[in-house]
């Protein structure tokens, strides 16, 4: 590292990524901010030693996503200790590689070690495995659940955990598993399903290759064959709560209603803190006809996560619904404060545009449901209702051209997949348009 009047050069103390920000303040000439945890290094660049201190450092992110052991550690007097099911130490001074596990030979007293740990964590104020939460982006969040890892609050923390868990022990396992995903995205379907189905039969509780299998099977329309495999998965792990959680969010998103019900009110059993089951019930209930029921379970997610596109989204589109059912003009307003809400959160959801213009037809306000298909359409081509809407509508406002126009680009959107009734209803508004 070079700095005005500072030569780069090598040391042998041990530094940390925190250093670096109090080691450019002090280059700078900036006064650092209070509280940083680390030191600067310009001593050690002047040529000049400083004061040694533990090096704490940890590897959440798979205990949090996967369910793994955490890993924590503390590099101190020269020795780096790293806390996990199968425990590291390292003499740095003597091996810098790290080749010789010192644990492992045994005569290493572990208990100072973890005292020292312990003792770093408290000074640092370093937050617990048990204490870390936080709710990633709805993206992120289906990802993860569509993957077998945990994608809510609701991360599968043990009591104890065994090398069963160690990250060393779960790391090759996660190594075939990319391995298999290049292969699909490859095209090479059988061996990417051989892989995965021998990561299965020798770790029956690595959830993410059920995921992942069942990712392959739907890659190539095979449902049932995706389902099944999911349904193996939970049954080898049947209080998963990543297992139980993502298969009920897949079968009500492959309208298997019914069972989708049950295996969500199993999810729910073990936690409900997780919105987009809460959400997903939600919606089965809804297409079942329980409407009281489901409007219980949508006001739940929107409780656990009130800014959610998809969540506010859903609610407008229920309220339109029993609007219609009950011809409930409050409902409908109701609903429009729900479609706003979900377009302020994420402006480019066509489904959200659509579903504001419907509640605004509803209540006689045409021109404004107009614009808001269009946004819709605009947003998504493809959506086939903001299209038929916008023809029945420019039919209804006389204008003609514009009816057929939309008419023209359902046909289009619909094309073999266009049902009999379907073709009936936008035949109809062609011949309307053409008197």
């Amino acid at each position: 590292m070079g700095a005005p009047g500072v030569k780069p050069a090598r040391v042998r103390d041990f530094v940390s990524h925190v250093d670096l920000f109090p080691t450019v303040c002090e280059v700078l000439g900036v006064k650092a901010p209070p509280g940083l945890h680390g030191d600067s290094l310009v001593p050690l660049l002047q040529g000049r030693g400083r004061t040694r201190r533990p090096i704490y450092f940890e590897c959440l992110e798979a205990y949090l996503n996967r369910g793994w052991a955490p890993l924590r550690g503390l590099i101190r007097d020269g020795k780096k200790f790293i806390d996990s099911p199968i425990p590291e130490v390292y003499d740095l001074e003597k091996d810098f590689d790290e080749a010789s596990n010192l644990a492992l030979a045994g005569g290493v007293d572990l208990l100072p070690h973890k005292k020292n740990l312990e003792a770093t964590i408290r000074a640092y104020g370093a937050a617990t495995p048990a204490s870390l939460t936080g709710t990633a982006d709805r993206e992120t969040q289906e990802r993860l659940r569509s993957l077998g890892y945990v994608a809510a609050p609701v991360a599968s923390v043990k009591a104890s955990y065994g090398p069963e868990d160690d990250l060393k022990t779960l790391l090759p396992f996660e190594q075939k598993l990319k391995l298999a995903t290049q292969w699909k995205n490859a095209g090479r379907t059988a061996e990417s399903v051989k892989l995965l189905e021998e990561i299965i039969k020798a770790r029956s509780d690595f959830v993410p290759a059920y995921f992942r299998l069942s990712e392959v099977y739907e890659s190539k329309g095979l449902v049932e064959e995706r389902l099944q495999v999911l349904d193996r998965g939970l049954t080898a792990n049947p209080k998963n709560y990543v297992m139980i959680a993502g298969y009920g969010v897949i079968l009500v998103n492959s309208e298997r209603l019914e069972k989708g019900i049950e295996i969500l009110s199993r999810a729910i059993a073990i936690s409900d803190q997780d919105a987009e089951v809460w959400n997903s019930l939600g919606m089965a209930l809804w297409k079942t006809g329980d409407f009281e029921k489901a409007r219980a379970h949508f006001e739940q997610a929107l409780a656990l996560d009130p800014d959610d596109a998809i969540f506010n989204d859903n609610m407008g589109s229920f309220f339109v619904a029993t609007a219609l059912r009950i011809r409930n003009a409050k409902d409908v307003e109701m609903a429009i404060g729900y479609f706003e809400k979900a377009i302020a959160a994420d402006p480019v959801l066509p489904s959200a545009y659509n579903g504001l213009a419907g509640a605004q037809k509803i209540l006689g306000r045409r021109d404004e449901a107009i614009r808001n298909w269009e946004k819709a359409h605009e947003l998504s081509p493809e959506f086939d209702f903001p299209v038929y809407n916008l023809a029945v509508s420019y039919l209804e406002k006389g204008e003609t051209a514009r009816a057929l126009e939309y008419c023209r680009k359902y046909l289009d959107i619909k094309g073999r997949n266009i049902t009999a009734e379907e073709r009936r209803e936008i035949q109809s508004i062609i011949e309307k348009c053409r008197k």
